[in-house]
């Protein structure tokens, strides 16, 4: 059980890494949850995580070559992305981090937890759609959509490489909770939905009739890494369906005072 009126409206975590002069912030906002549905309260991140925040963590550049092959043996830590040329491209930095597999996703939780005291996790599928519930659902026109969400209509291209390309967070509008791009920009893993690692929420590449708070996309294996030159294929990262982020959740258990 959890007093609802004890909790702040949100608070503000943060990673230290050795090549970094200043910790990575990120925010995280209480969503109420609802008790007639049995569905606790619960912190969910204000952006979706961006590349500021865990590229570091994902190619590894706090850890020696030795320990950094036997984390990826044990799945704690991803290999490096084949082709991250086309990441540069797409955008790094604010951007949001996408083209991982739910299993980096899930590793970057757990190493997100251990690094805080606190429990970081993905939103189950319920508690990301609570959230798009709380805060308004979907926009009732397109216009109020763009203000909101990036996809096909309003995502912005390279200058050079005429490719499209995400937003940086927390450029649109925030919903009703103050979470920005749940719709659109990167699709957000999710858990809790049985034999199938889905992603919600739309993407940058999706026109505006697929910003449903009902669109989903199934994790398939051949499907998303179909062009992938190497074998055997990349457990950590997708080539073909690279649209995929990690929207954080925490309990509300040790927060930071």
């Amino acid at each position: 059980t959890v007093d609802l009126d004890s909790l702040p409206a949100q608070f503000t975590d943060g990673i230290v890494y050795p090549n970094k002069p200043e910790p990575v912030a990120f925010d995280m906002i209480l969503v109420p949850g609802d008790a007639a549905a049995g569905i606790a309260p619960f912190y969910m991140s204000a952006t979706e995580v961006s590349w500021e925040l865990f590229y570091d963590w994902s190619y590894r550049t706090d850890l020696d070559a030795n320990t950094a092959a036997e984390l990826e043996a044990q799945d704690l830590r991803p290999s490096t992305l084949y082709g991250d040329s086309d990441q540069i491209y797409i955008g790094l930095d604010k951007r949001p981090a996408i083209s991982m597999s739910r299993r980096t996703a899930e590793a970057f939780c757990k190493w997100l937890s251990e690094q805080t005291g606190r429990n970081y996790r993905l939103p189950t599928d319920t508690e990301w759609h609570l959230a798009l519930e709380l805060g308004g659902g979907i926009p009732g026109s397109e216009a109020a959509l763009l203000t909101q969400a990036t996809f096909l209509e309003n995502t912005e291209e390279h200058p050079d490489k005429w490719i499209p390309m995400t937003t940086e967070v927390a450029q649109r509008e925030p919903n009703a909770l103050g979470i920005y791009d749940l719709l659109g920009n990167a699709a957000e893993w999710v858990t809790d939905t049985g034999a199938d690692r889905v992603v919600r929420g739309g993407h940058f590449l999706l026109p505006a009739a697929e910003m449903t708070a009902d669109w989903i996309a199934v994790e398939d294996q051949k499907v998303w890494n179909e062009t992938y030159p190497q074998a055997p294929v990349s457990r950590f990262w997708y080539r073909d369906h690279y649209y995929q982020g990690i929207r954080l959740v925490c309990d509300p258990v040790n927060l930071p005072e």
